[in-house]
Order: C-alpha cells, then structure tokens, then sequence
C-alpha cells in the first residue's frame, strides 16, 4: 500500500494524494461550520457520485463520498480524520493529466474545497429566499382570510333580535328620570 501525501493549501482543509500504479487518489476529509451546511453537502456529494456514475460523464474522474475515512488512509493522525461531513475521494487516471488537461485538473482539485462551499452557500440562499417568499404568501393568505371574516362579522346583526326591539318615548324619559 502507498502512503498518502498530505497537502494543506488551504488553512484546516487539508487533503491527501495517495500516488498508485495505475492511478492517483485524491481524498478530501470535509468539515463545515454548521449543520444546514452538512446536510446540504452531503446530498451534494451523493449527488456528485450520482451524476458521475451516468454515460455522460463517464469521462470525468470517479468521485466517491463516504463518512467513514477510505483505507488508504489509516495510520494518519486522527485530527486529520475528524470531519462532520465524511470524505471525498477522486481518482485521477493518466487520462486526466494528458497534455493542457494537466493544469485544469490540478488547479480543480486545489479549489475544490471552495466549489463545495460556494455550492452550498448558494444552495442554502437559495432554499431560505424560497422560504421567506413562502412565508410571505401564507401571511398574505392569512391576512386576506381575516379580513373576510371582519366583513362576515360586521354584515351580521351583533346580539340577539330582542335586543332591538325600539322602546317608547316614555319608557326612556323614565330612565333618563324625566317627566312621569
């Protein structure tokens, strides 16, 4: 088994090449700040080996997510290992690095940390603009529905038919103790 390289490009992201026969793996350990953050990541992710696996990419490198660390990695200092959001592994065949290809890949690679969060802060904007514009129209629907009942409530005669039954001029002047 090959050791793995440690690369730290960005601060507290970094991940590992593990060089192979046939092939270079590149395994990225992923931590998020919050938890809408992991959630929204991971389906990302399953998603990103989803959409790999499909004939239409079959040219792109295989992506594997999982939350557990892969083998390659065993014997790497456990601070190195501790994620929220599991690991994501590329491999890169010879085919990837042929040529002009040779730059796009690496300079993929050293960004991917800052593809995925970018995705998922526009994903998270996303979800809560829909949220708030969903709101909105159950408060105006809300609103609307009490205002229909205010006019239901003043079209209706308040109490019950007794109570306006019109009382004689002296029957008031004996209350307001005027006259006899």
């Amino acid at each position: 088994m090959y050791r793995p390289i440690k690369l730290v490009y960005h601060h507290r992201e970094p991940f590992f090449v593990i060089r192979q026969p046939q092939k270079i793996t590149a395994v990225f350990p992923m931590r998020f700040k919050e938890d809408p953050d992991v959630i929204i990541a991971t389906a990302f992710f399953q998603e990103l080996m989803d959409v790999g696996s499909s004939e239409a990419w079959a040219k792109a490198p295989p992506c594997t997510w999982s939350p557990i660390p892969p083998a390659e990695l065993r014997g790497e200092p456990l601070e190195d290992l501790s994620t929220n959001c599991g690991f994501v592994s590329f491999d890169i065949t010879s085919h990837h690095v042929k040529g002009k290809r040779l730059d796009k890949t690496v300079w993929s690679l050293l960004n991917f940390h800052a593809f995925v969060k970018y995705h998922v802060k526009c994903t998270r904007g996303f979800i809560q603009r829909r949220m708030r514009k969903r709101l909105d129209s159950l408060v105006k629907i809300l609103h609307s529905e009490g205002l229909e009942e205010e006019r239901e409530h003043e079209e209706e005669p308040k109490g019950s038919p007794r109570e306006h039954v019109p009382q004689s001029k002296s029957v008031e002047a004996c209350a307001l103790g005027i006259g006899g």
